[in-house]
């Protein structure tokens, strides 16, 4: 998703596309899971939209006791393969309370991306 964002190109296409039909597979296996087990009710029900996130250490001017990361994703549209949002973010964590800013920082950036407001 990165190397197709940075190119502005929104399909899923080259090596891409089998990541997509993959992460398609995967959502169809975790949906019918769900719908066998009475959590989705509506059997013709399926995820429209998944948004995907990945983390990477970033490089520059190390600080103490702290690690950079870049974490980037967005939002695809499963019935068409396409990236409709993406963003790509820079952070400074600490290491000693990395496990715990992790999901609070993930939260934020997956508000960014649907285009709501974080929650306090």
């Amino acid at each position: 998703m990165r190397r197709q964002a940075s190119q502005d190109k929104l399909e899923m296409t080259g090596s891409a596309e089998q990541y997509a039909i993959e992460l398609d597979k995967k959502m169809k296996t975790l949906t019918g899971k769900l719908k066998a087990s009475g959590v989705l009710t509506n059997k013709d029900y399926n995820f429209k939209y998944v948004v995907v996130l990945h983390v990477d250490s970033a490089g520059g001017i190390p600080i103490p006791m702290m690690t950079k990361v870049t974490a980037f994703g967005g939002v695809m549209d499963m019935d068409t393969r396409k990236i409709v949002s993406y963003i790509e973010k820079d952070l400074t964590l600490s290491q000693d309370a990395i496990l715990a800013q992790m999901p609070i920082e993930m939260n934020k950036i997956i508000a960014e991306l649907l285009d709501k407001p974080e929650e306090a």
